[in-house]
């Protein structure tokens, strides 16, 4: 039987359907694989940076936040400070304590949060723990506390504080006077080594820790501001 012209391209035409309709060649598969690998890897690159500039970012935000809150509340405390000579526990108290750990008491005009206080007039203390937190201590002028000298926040003032802040790394305070011509200040102040007087600024360094890695010192911020007391001023004057 003879084959036509015709028969044989239609032959022709089925063998090449039937090797199309197989699939990918082996290596159509492998070209497919490493482009596909090499987007993948690209967008994962991509999103771990994104991921990490967001969580640095929120980081310094935290910072920031925390910063701006504790030294608004230290600052606007400070400037109220007074040095009463009939309060019980009067006076202003800014010594340091060990290594950038400092603590601060003063007496100052503010909500005692008490009822059974007959007084707004309260010690404020501020101080940090050994786990980083931010304490502000405040006690009533009336509450039977006799020396001012015996606040230490590892006694009997531990209990009656409130933390304000935390992955606080350091807290220190320097003191400036009549006598001081310029920073760094003094390490400590206590009104009765002072004439009973009040400091005429202080000022204030904070250092936040990186709140998603607090081991790592160099991702520390440091926050400084100097509040200058109104009440030392009007004395001076």
């Amino acid at each position: 039987m003879k084959h036509t012209r015709r028969d044989k391209s239609y032959a022709g035409l089925a063998l090449r359907s039937s090797k199309s309709g197989a699939g990918f060649t082996l290596l159509e598969v492998l070209v497919a694989m490493t482009i596909l690998a090499i987007l993948g890897a690209a967008l994962f690159t991509m999103f771990t940076q994104a991921s990490g500039t967001w969580q640095m970012a929120d980081a310094r935000t935290q910072q920031f936040a925390a910063a701006r809150e504790a030294l608004g509340l230290i600052s606007m405390e400070l400037r109220q400070a007074v040095a009463p000579p009939s309060a019980a526990v009067g006076g202003f108290w800014g010594s340091e304590v060990k290594k950038d750990i400092d603590e601060v008491y003063f007496v100052a005009p503010t909500e005692t949060r008490s009822p059974e206080a007959g007084q707004d007039v309260c010690v404020i203390g501020y101080w940090v723990n050994d786990d980083g937190d931010l304490m502000r201590y405040c006690l009533s002028d009336d509450a039977g506390v006799g020396n001012w000298r015996d606040l230490s926040p590892k006694s009997n003032i531990q209990n009656k504080s409130e933390r304000i802040g935390v992955n606080v790394r350091s807290l220190t305070f320097e003191y400036w006077g009549p006598t001081d011509t310029k920073w760094p200040g003094r390490k400590t102040w206590q009104s009765p080594d002072e004439g009973d007087t009040l400091p005429q600024a202080v000022r204030i360094t904070l250092v936040i820790q990186d709140p998603n890695d607090p081991t790592d010192e160099d991702k520390d911020k440091t926050f400084i501001t100097i509040v200058r007391l109104d009440a030392a001023k009007r004395t001076e004057e």
